[in-house]
């Protein structure tokens, strides 16, 4: 009997010694799991940060090419590269840009600086590809009068399709500073823009980190430490080579560290973000907390897990079904779910009452685009869909269905009259609309409606004879409205 009992105690203890085992194993392979979901998020978000900021960095550089294009194309109809306008609209589009200096260059590299001063490119490589009919930009150069660094851009000049000459402007790389996100994580992190062999263009000045020097080589710092996760340095230069994004986790300075990157699409310019971990990793450090109360209560954290997972899953399923559904610009519903969503309520409208079928475009949009850019045109198209949403109610169907098209499904409507005062006001609110970075550009709508059950009760229906309208209203001079069958308003 004794024999027996020990037995069974040694049973007991087996398995209770096997239970607790595959509970630290279980709780050790969560909390691991854990930390590398937490870890992918935090890599997700600054991965984000990072292609934004390269987004936004390209543009500002873009945006001054822009500039410098414009002028260049005034300089190729007059009869001479240097003129007293062309320095006076030199001046003018430095005052008004980030450029620092413009200078204009004849084809053998002899230039004039917007002050009158004269200069030379002949040997600059960006000049040599600017002569070549391309954008160039040039590797950064510290100014001896000053110390500060800068870049130039250089654009070629042109007339009656021969090149003529080069436009260049000098942008401070210390205006990154106002580009780069130096209040990201408390200003632990900060920014490095690397070329394609390791040298370093600009680095973010960082008072609480030691390590990477402006003078030094990017590759060859960071193969001196300890990566993480089997990362090696030379992956990194392969994904600069190839221009892909990534990030590794290394040790430096002390601590381990984030260090993500992005292709800045600006020749072999790379961006690269590099914070702590124990920083970017901060707004996860309530799991820790949650391990302590999982240890004591294993089933009951399961149990709380699996809502959880449960829960972010219907959120997210919520979110993918939502953003297939809408306009990412407008708001507005897609093309696709606007069909579908006007198509099901035309089925089960009731007979006897009006359903008023409205496609509204922008006048122009295309010179609109042309003139003021698509970041402008981009503007035009948010306020519509802003518009759009105060002027109808929750219950009418608003859609987006090509570049500046827009379908609204006004819902059992008393009368036609309320239709056409709903259509006079949004022409007259359009109107009303203005664009900060274009303030002459002026928007307004052209209108076309039909109605069911009388012009149709379909959505293709009521869509052809809304078109029709629409190019009536086209036709009589557009910023106006038209209904289907009757004269215009």
């Amino acid at each position: 009997m004794r024999k027996v009992q020990q037995l069974s105690f040694r049973k007991f203890v087996g398995t209770l010694v096997t239970f607790l085992v595959f509970m630290v194993v279980s709780i050790l392979i969560f909390f691991y799991c854990v930390q590398r979901r937490a870890e992918r998020n935090v890599t997700r978000e600054i991965m984000k940060n990072v292609e934004r900021q390269g987004y936004h960095f390209e543009l500002i550089i873009n945006l001054q090419y822009g500039y410098l294009e414009g002028l260049a194309d005034y300089i190729g109809q007059q009869k001479e590269l240097v003129t007293e306008d062309g320095l006076r609209l030199m001046g003018d589009l430095k005052k008004k840009c980030n450029l620092e200096y413009i200078i204009v260059y004849d084809k053998d590299g002899e230039g004039t600086y917007d002050n009158g001063e004269p200069g030379s490119a002949a040997d600059e490589e960006y000049f040599q590809k600017a002569v070549n009919g391309e954008r160039a930009l040039s590797d950064p150069v510290v100014s001896q009068l000053d110390g500060e660094t800068r870049i130039v851009l250089g654009v070629p000049i042109r007339s009656d399709g021969e090149i003529i000459g080069v436009l260049g402007g000098a942008f401070s790389v210390d205006a990154l500073k106002q580009v780069l996100f130096q209040s990201a994580y408390d200003g632990e992190g900060f920014s490095v823009i690397v070329k394609e062999d390791g040298s370093i263009i600009y680095q973010e000045d960082s008072k609480n980190y030691k390590g990477l020097a402006p003078e030094d080589n990017f590759f060859q710092y960071y193969e001196k430490l300890w990566l993480y996760d089997d990362s090696r340095i030379t992956d990194v230069d392969e994904d600069f080579k190839n221009k892909k994004s990534g990030y590794v986790k290394v040790k430096d300075d002390g601590e381990v560290r984030y260090l993500v990157y992005a292709s800045l699409g600006l020749g072999d310019w790379k961006f690269c973000y590099i914070v702590p971990a124990r920083k970017a990793e901060e707004a996860y450090s309530f799991i820790r907390f949650y391990e302590v109360i999982l240890s004591a209560v294993l089933f009951l954290g399961i149990v709380v897990l699996f809502a959880f997972v449960w829960w972010e899953n219907v959120r997210r399923q919520k979110e993918l079904l939502a953003s297939a559904r809408t306009d990412d610009l407008t708001g507005a519903c897609n093309k696709k779910q606007t069909e579908i969503e006007i198509s099901e309520w035309l089925e089960a409208a009731p007979l006897d009452m009006l359903q008023a079928f409205l496609i509204l475009d922008i006048d122009d949009f295309k010179s609109v685009n042309d003139k003021y850019g698509h970041v402008v045109g981009d503007e035009a198209l948010r306020g519509i869909g802003r518009l759009l949403q105060e002027e109808f109610r929750d219950l009418d169907i608003i859609g987006r269905i090509g570049g500046d098209e827009f379908v609204v499904l006004m819902k059992n409507v008393r009368d036609i009259n309320i239709v056409k005062k709903r259509a006079r006001c949004l022409c007259e609110e359009a109107a009303q609309i203005r664009i900060p970075d274009a303030r002459k550009c002026r928007i307004t709508l052209s209108i076309g409606i039909a109605c069911a059950p009388e012009n149709g009760r379909s959505y293709r229906e009521l869509y052809r004879r809304a078109d029709k309208a629409l190019y009536q209203s086209k036709e009589n001079g557009k910023n106006g409205y038209t209904v289907y069958g009757v004269e215009q308003s």
